[in-house]
């Protein structure tokens, strides 16, 4: 539950940050965002973690006890996010050769 905490935190940074990007006039300022976007996006993928400990722990006890359906919509939604993580890091990555 903690995690999950840690991770809606992220999620409202990564949500402030680009809104600040998405706004901004200066590319300094822009610069000064994408840094914390770089910040958040490591920590995001850091979150792996977490996943991984679900599928491998959480999940197959609970299909264990007959429970398919929840286990299936999670894996779906970890698949999206990590399709997600991937673009967000690509972005962080070139940024510099993007034309504002």
């Amino acid at each position: 539950m903690e995690e999950h905490k840690i991770l809606l935190q992220l999620s409202a940074k990564l949500n402030a940050v680009t809104n600040k990007v998405q706004q901004a006039s200066d590319m300094s300022f822009i610069g000064d965002n994408m840094h914390n976007l770089e910040h958040i996006t490591k920590d995001l993928l850091d979150a792996e973690k977490h996943y991984l400990r679900e599928e491998n722990v959480l999940f197959p006890m609970v299909e264990k006890h007959g429970i398919t359906e929840p286990p299936a919509i999670m894996w779906t939604e970890h698949n999206q996010i990590r399709d997600e993580k991937k673009q967000l890091r690509k972005l962080t990555e070139d940024y510099n050769a993007m034309s504002f």
